[in-house]
């Protein structure tokens, strides 16, 4: 797995970001990662432990031509976002692409701590 923990509050709006199915169409306090599997997996990208309203997409492609896979906007009461790659059909991370991981704020007032959790498993 993979944990990480960083302040979004600086971080900028991010104009030139995907519109993701699930936010409101603003890349706010955006903050990206992305992964690279040797081998296909199955997992859980989750943003759970953070202290604000998250938006969550997984996307592949290259950059400036990325692909929407998934978006959680809420998943529960603290308005964190969870995704499910179930390792069926498109939604899993296939071996040898590059999977794009892309949170923001749900609105312009959410940034904050965001603890960004991918947990992955060989299928």
């Amino acid at each position: 797995g993979f944990l990480t923990s960083v302040d979004t509050s600086a971080n900028a709006t991010d104009a030139a970001a995907p519109v993701l199915s699930c936010g409101d169409g603003v890349a706010y306090h955006a903050w990206w990662a992305s992964f690279t599997p040797t081998v296909n997996m199955k997992g859980l990208i989750t943003t759970g432990a953070s202290d604000y309203d998250t938006v969550l997409g997984l996307l592949t492609g290259a950059c400036g031509a990325l692909t929407e896979l998934a978006c959680n906007d809420n998943n529960g009461i603290l308005k964190t976002s969870l995704i499910e790659v179930t390792g069926v059909g498109p939604l899993l991370f296939a071996a040898g692409v590059t999977h794009t991981f892309l949170v923001h704020g749900f609105g312009p007032a959410d940034g904050g701590n965001l603890t960004f959790t991918l947990f992955a498993e060989p299928i």
